[in-house]
């Protein structure tokens, strides 16, 4: 089932009562992994500088960047069929974040 774009995952793609609860004693004909969860994209990237002096001793300077462009990744929808909230992604991963390292090593 295609569920559409990342703004139906805020809004709710589907109704809860497009899932109708099946009778007591009887399971659910709705297969494993049937709808795709909202597209998760991260680019993350390091610089890294490593000198040299004397042969000896090394001196690292480097930067991590994680999730680079800041792009918004959504958490799997909620998937409580009494919750008001069913089908909307309610929360996201992490934003852009930096890492900076010094290290020496003799």
């Amino acid at each position: 089932m295609k569920t559409g774009s990342r703004s139906n995952f805020i809004t709710g793609f589907a109704s809860a009562s497009a899932f109708p609860t099946p009778a007591l004693g009887q399971e659910g004909n709705l297969g494993r992994n049937s709808y795709i969860g909202p597209g998760f994209a991260n680019v993350s990237t390091e610089f890294a500088k490593v000198l040299t002096f004397r042969e000896r001793y090394t001196f690292e300077i480097r930067a991590d960047i994680f999730n680079l462009f800041n792009r918004v990744n959504l958490t799997q929808p909620v998937s409580d069929l009494s919750s008001g909230q069913f089908g909307q992604a309610t929360s996201q991963t992490l934003p852009r974040s930096e890492q900076f390292g010094l290290r020496l090593s003799f």
